[in-house]
């Protein structure tokens, strides 16, 4: 639970990035929409009044969504306003990822305005997967009305055993010298404003950090690819106003970050 306490100021800030789509699909090009479909029910109500549900799925990260998260992982949702004033966050509610990844969360009342997140984890420090937590956009749940259901959510998991490593490996073969268990990373997707990958969009963070991108085989690129999503690993990313930059596109700034132990997801939507 402390850890993922100190992760809560980090996945506010991802939380708040631009979501645009609504797809449930899970597919390798948009597994990384996680807005899911804004379904409703009984009068209109403010952020604060109402009750609403979530459903979702949880699916492999390494693979893009292609194959589900393991049965029996824990499941938390939780509001991480109270970190931004120095106290401690709020967990709303647990859950457990079903035997087809699926997981739910009902009767959510929240007053947060800045956004949620769904963390899956082990539920004993089994060791199986690395924390991953996915944040869910203010602007999803605002949408909904009294008695309302955000569906098909997509939340990410990394398992130990062949995903974290295979990054681990992945990232050493490029002169990484550090361990993501430990570091922690953020992972960074660049998508359009319809949610496609974007092609050869470069991230700018602090001077000491090296983003990594994917090419679909290895993270020897040096820039993104639209072919392997996108995705670019910046391992111990601290929270900051990262830029990323494409030719044809803009972007606003991007204040998020990782934290030590965990995986923390994020995207870069353009304008």
């Amino acid at each position: 639970m402390t850890r993922i306490l100190m992760l809560a100021a980090a996945v506010t800030l991802a939380a708040c990035g631009g979501d645009k789509g609504d797809s449930g699909d899970t597919s390798a090009t948009s597994a990384t929409d996680t807005t899911g479909t804004a379904g409703t029910a009984g009068a209109t109500a403010t952020v604060g009044e109402k009750s609403w549900s979530l459903s979702g799925m949880a699916v492999n990260l390494a693979d893009f969504g292609a194959s589900q998260a393991a049965e029996g992982l824990c499941a938390t949702l939780a509001d991480p306003t109270p970190i931004v004033a120095g106290d401690e966050l709020e967990v709303i509610s647990t859950g457990v990822v079903g035997a087809d990844g699926s997981f739910s969360f009902a009767d959510i009342v929240t007053t947060s305005t800045i956004g949620l997140m769904v963390v899956i984890s082990d539920c004993a420090d089994e060791g199986t997967v690395a924390p991953t937590a996915t944040g869910i956009t203010y602007d999803s749940y605002n949408a909904l009305e009294e008695g309302g259901t955000l569906s098909d959510f997509v939340a990410f998991s990394l398992d130990n055993t062949a995903g974290l490593p295979g990054w681990q490996a992945g990232l050493e073969a490029q002169g990484y010298a550090g361990d993501l268990a430990v570091d922690g990373t953020l992972v960074a997707f660049v998508q359009d404003a319809a949610g496609a990958p974007v092609e050869g969009a470069t991230i700018v963070g602090p001077p000491e950090i090296t983003p990594y991108y994917f090419t679909g085989a290895d993270f020897s690129g040096a820039a993104t690819s639209a072919a392997a999503g996108s995705m670019a690993l910046l391992p111990g990313g601290p929270i900051f106003a990262y830029e990323c930059f494409a030719d044809g596109y803009t972007f606003e700034p991007y204040l998020t970050g990782s934290l030590p132990g965990y995986i923390v997801l994020g995207r870069f939507v353009a304008n």
